[in-house]
């Protein structure tokens, strides 16, 4: 039957040899073959080799290849989930998500928008193992939004197509000029996923961060028409319809992340003896991180002077503190606490900043 079978490919081919000869060019790479026969027709034929025969006299001899072109289609551009403003570290971050078994992708490159518009610059690359969200340390939300966008290099080194771009919301505070309160301006859109709200959040000296309105989309304005004195602060963002997450490997997970936030704005009024929001500070060295038990937290605190702790969610409610804090290293216990994205803070001689992941 296979004899038959053969006999027949042969047969076809020989009459419309004249007619494949342009698909037998060499347009093809070799990795292995067999060959067989049947009466006085041979075919020998190759995975991939470049045609070395097209035919020839008596026992016609046939070598065919599988076509590989040089242009083959590249693989879609991954999507970014979400940039926001990281508020402990007061800078951008970019988040993604991935597929957990895909073995192509070999790592990510981050682009941000320059001073010219449309071009983008490369920022960073990220490996495919670690978890999708990088720190644009380069940033400055306080002064201006940015503008990102993301490929990754296959295991070929191919790089794909740009995603489509994100953009951080920028937000700016000031004066009521009609009356009490404040007035809060972000002057573009954030940019990147359909959306239907914005939340506003205000926080004082002395309380959490608490949502105070929800406006719909479109607009780029609120005044709060607060009778508050002394230092406010403000947040809005921008409500993705479906919370996303960061992955890495093994089973590292970052978020949900649910809302695009601003950077935080306070109203330009000094309260004395306290200290600002967005004062100078260290950054926390945390391992490990992501942890699902417990980590450790280490400071330069060689002379046991006390620090407070402060644990907070990722819209600036405290969640857990301790006080008194006389060691350079301090064991974080997970307790109740869900999984998610936290903000350290440890205040004291100096102020203290990083972040955690629980999972």
């Amino acid at each position: 039957m296979r004899q038959i079978i053969l006999f027949i490919i042969i047969v076809y081919a020989s009459s419309y040899l004249a007619y494949t000869q342009p698909i037998l060019k060499p347009q093809v790479i070799a990795t292995a073959g067999s060959s067989g026969s049947a009466g006085n027709y041979y075919l020998s034929y190759t995975i991939g080799q470049t045609v070395a025969f097209t035919g020839s006299t008596a026992n016609t001899i046939l070598t065919q290849g599988f076509h590989q072109p040089n242009n083959r289609i590249p693989y879609s551009p991954p999507d970014i989930c979400i940039v926001l403003v990281d508020s402990a570290l007061g800078k951008n971050k970019i988040i993604w998500e991935k597929p957990l078994s895909v073995g192509y992708i070999q790592s990510y490159k981050i682009y941000k928008e320059t001073s010219t518009a449309g071009i983008y610059t490369n920022i960073g690359t990220l490996p495919f193992s670690q978890l999708t969200e990088f720190i644009d340390t380069s940033s400055n939300p306080n002064t201006h939004s940015d503008r990102y966008k993301l490929s990754f290099i296959d295991t070929c080194g191919i790089e794909t197509n740009f995603s489509n771009s994100h953009k951080t919301l920028h937000l700016s505070v000031s004066p009521n000029g009609t009356g009490n309160g404040f007035q809060l301006i972000w002057v573009d859109q954030y940019e990147g996923f359909t959306f239907y709200t914005y939340n506003i959040y205000r926080r004082t000296n002395h309380t959490n961060f608490a949502k105070i309105d929800s406006i719909a989309f479109g607009n780029t304005s609120y005044t709060d028409t607060t009778n508050l004195h002394g230092k406010l602060y403000y947040f809005v963002s921008a409500v993705r319809p479906t919370p996303c997450s960061s992955y890495g490997l093994p089973k590292a997970v970052g978020g949900p992340y649910s809302q695009s936030i601003s950077n935080i704005e306070d109203n330009g009024i000094a309260d004395q003896g306290i200290d600002d929001i967005n004062s100078d500070f260290k950054i926390l060295k945390i391992y490990p991180n992501p942890f699902s038990d417990k980590t450790t937290i280490f400071i330069d605190n060689s002379d046991m002077r006390g620090y407070t702790l402060r644990i907070k969610d990722i819209t600036g409610n405290i969640v857990k503190e301790v006080n008194n804090i006389k060691t350079n290293k301090i064991e974080l216990y997970r307790n109740n606490l869900p999984c998610g994205f936290y903000i350290i803070e440890l205040k004291g001689n100096y102020l203290y900043k990083g972040k955690v992941i629980i999972k």
